[in-house]
């Protein structure tokens, strides 16, 4: 996946973050959904293994120049 994609997929899951903060709120972290955890817990790991990904690639890229 190409770096812009990368950075577009990340922004796009800081723009939902709310919403899962949300879910949370409603459902008591997961409880009443019989969820093991928390959405917000969830989208924050996607967050952290989007940052890694994304500095891989700029790594691999500065290496190219």
């Amino acid at each position: 996946m190409g770096l812009l994609k990368k950075l577009l997929k990340t922004t796009l899951d800081v723009a939902i973050l709310p919403i899962n903060i949300a879910e949370d709120a409603v459902t008591f972290g997961g409880i009443l959904n019989d969820k093991n955890e928390p959405a917000t817990v969830k989208k924050i790991k996607t967050l952290k293994k989007d940052c890694e990904s994304i500095g891989i690639s700029i790594e691999k890229l500065s290496e190219d120049l």
